[in-house]
């Protein structure tokens, strides 16, 4: 038996469901939440460290000024640069003058006499008390005997006028029993007297 059929429902077309289904997809996608994104990591701003002071370097000690030298009766020990020339052997000198000499007479650069033993001889020089002319080599001429002189003592020198002494031995064959013949560096030649007590110096005029 046939049954009469009702009014039929409207149907929806391919292309309207296409769209609908276009739209709820866009609607999924707007309310993910992006993947794959990280937080930048903020850079790590190292924390200021204070600098270290060097140390301040202590002023260096002032050197000592140096002493000035003053006369004495005490003997000085030369040494090869101070005593005399290289290759000279050093000496000792004291400041003044030898006993039993009284007294240096006035303008007189130095002088030269036996010692009371007549095996010696006594060189006088005056001049600085601190860089005094001492003898070095002592080697007869002639028939007399030829004494080289150097300065002994530092680079500075005071200005003072002191007697300084050194005994030095007489060369070989030179006889204290009469006068000899003396050349003292440059300071001239004189005639030592023969040896005597007290000592009898043979003194040099300033200028020779």
């Amino acid at each position: 038996m046939n049954r009469a059929s009702g009014p039929s429902a409207p149907r929806t077309s391919a292309p309207l469901r296409a769209l609908a289904l276009a739209g709820a997809l866009a609607l999924v996608v707007a309310c993910t939440p992006p993947q794959g994104e990280s937080a930048s990591d903020d850079a790590t701003t190292p924390e200021p460290t204070g600098s270290s002071s060097s140390p301040t370097p202590s002023p260096s000690d002032p050197g000592d000024p140096g002493e000035v030298t003053r006369p004495t009766d005490e003997p000085q020990g030369g040494d090869e640069t101070e005593g005399g020339a290289d290759g000279e052997e050093s000496v000792e000198y004291v400041r003044g003058l030898p006993a039993g000499v009284e007294d240096a007479p006035e303008e007189t650069a130095g002088g030269v006499g036996w010692t009371e033993a007549g095996d010696a001889l006594y060189v006088i020089t005056l001049g600085s008390s601190s860089c005094p002319l001492v003898p070095g080599q002592v080697e007869t001429s002639g028939s007399g005997v030829e004494i080289t002189l150097s300065a002994a003592g530092g680079a500075v020198c005071t200005a003072d006028v002191v007697p300084t002494y050194a005994e030095v031995p007489a060369p070989a064959g030179l006889s204290s029993d009469a006068p000899v013949t003396a050349t003292l560096g440059d300071l001239g030649q004189v005639t030592v007297p023969a040896a005597a007590t007290p000592p009898a110096i043979g003194w040099i005029p300033v200028g020779g």
